[in-house]
């Protein structure tokens, strides 16, 4: 049976004399000095730790546990720890001085984790592929890729690449949908004030007079006594609707069929398709330059791209390409490719040079998204203000229609 661990606060020095503290979990005292002895720590003073530096570390526990580890962060190790192999260090010796230098403490936490599986014998990539949440397949299928050609430092540059690539998609993304937020967001917060100070005064006004009150004015009385009376019930609806969605789209069918319209949205449609391609073209290029077998490269890239509908037509693809058909002729029967795009892979598979094609293809599609989201605005304006106006009208005919109707009965 287990002994329980407990505890411990510290005090130590190090070679320099250099006074260091903290805690450590332990059965006993000596645990936690012979834990300072491998550090090259001379203790001085060993003693179980207070409340108040238990319950600190409880705190910090639980705040790690929710801390994220950024792309950048990512980005950086995959690059050091590339590096560091490439310098001649013993692997184990490079994952223990990042573990080390990490200011992340969930990343340090997997890395010294990683390092006790590796020193036990167990391979580097089983190694990640313990932490799921932080070392994705993609990441943990190239380390074995690396891992059987020698690679390895070549193999974790390329995979630095590849994140670097991920993270500027993904600003992409997030520049190409930042102002139909912030300009819904406007919208709403200033419907919102509208029905909160504007609209109430109207309406006593319209409920005092017993005249016959029009269609509009109506539903804008209805939507108010709404918003004011039952606004809860709005926002359950809400609450349910987002709950509904999260989970028909966390089905297989739910979630083929809610990508299958994302790619037909208006705007929007061409632009996630064309990031996706790209992505697709770029990574497919960086993988074959690695040395990675093209089948290796589907299973890696399916896992890459964040569309199933995509994501089916890559492995019907891969299907055919097992039977020994070349690349651009179920790419062409699918459908869903451009046929530039086929058109090019083509031409590289004549040439042999298919990864350098894929380059090429992956420039096209990434200067054809930027060019897209630069336009975003001119593009999604219009559609914005013919909403607004249409509200405005709306309201304006909603205030106004039962004045000009009492106007002409006075008349």
């Amino acid at each position: 049976m287990a002994e329980a661990l407990t505890l411990f606060s510290y005090r130590a020095q190090d070679d320099e004399g250099r006074e260091r503290h903290g805690v450590r979990s332990s059965s006993s005292p000596s645990g936690v000095q012979a834990w300072l002895a491998k550090q090259g720590l001379l203790p001085i003073i060993i003693e179980e730790a207070s409340f108040w530096q238990q319950a600190a570390e409880k705190f910090q526990q639980l705040g790690a546990r929710y801390q994220r580890v950024k792309t950048e962060e990512m980005i950086i190790f995959t690059r050091q720890l590339a590096t560091l192999i490439n310098a001649g260090i013993p692997l184990l010796s490079c994952l223990k001085t990042l573990a080390e230098e990490s200011e992340n403490k969930v990343l340090a936490a997997a890395l010294f984790d990683i390092a006790a599986f590796v020193e036990m014998g167990g391979q580097l990539s089983d190694a990640f592929a313990r932490h799921p949440r932080l070392f994705d397949g993609m990441f943990v299928n190239m380390l074995r890729v690396g891992e059987v050609s020698g690679k390895l430092d070549i193999i974790l540059h390329r995979l630095a690449d590849l994140l670097e690539y991920q993270r500027e998609t993904s600003e992409q993304i997030k520049m190409a949908t930042r102002y139909p937020k912030l300009a819904g967001l406007s919208m709403v917060i200033a419907i919102a004030i509208l029905m909160t100070f504007v609209v109430p005064r109207f309406i006593g006004l319209f409920a005092r007079s017993k005249a016959v009150l029009p269609l509009p004015t109506r539903i804008l009385i209805g939507m108010n006594t709404v918003f004011h009376d039952y606004w809860y019930l709005a926002l359950l609806g809400l609450v349910v609707l987002v709950l509904a969605y999260r989970w028909f789209y966390s089905l297989p069918e739910g979630r083929m069929t809610i990508d299958g319209l994302k790619l037909k949205l208006p705007i929007f449609g061409k632009l996630f398709m064309k990031i996706n391609f790209g992505q697709f073209s770029r990574i497919f290029s960086l993988l074959l330059t690695s040395g990675v077998p093209m089948l290796t490269v589907f299973d890696i890239v399916v896992g890459v791209v964040n569309n199933a509908v995509l994501q089916r037509e890559i492995k019907k693809v891969k299907i055919q390409v097992e039977k020994g058909k070349d690349l651009s002729m179920p790419m062409r029967a699918s459908g869903i490719f451009p046929v530039l795009m086929v058109q090019m892979v083509a031409a590289g598979e004549q040439s042999g040079t298919l990864d350098g094609m894929m380059t090429k293809v992956a420039d096209y599609f990434d200067q054809e998204s930027r060019y897209m989201i630069k336009n975003m605005t001119s593009l999604i304006e219009p559609l914005l203000l013919l909403v607004l106006g249409g509200f405005v009208l709306f309201l304006a005919l909603a205030i106004f229609m039962p004045w000009w109707n009492m106007m002409s009965v006075f008349k």
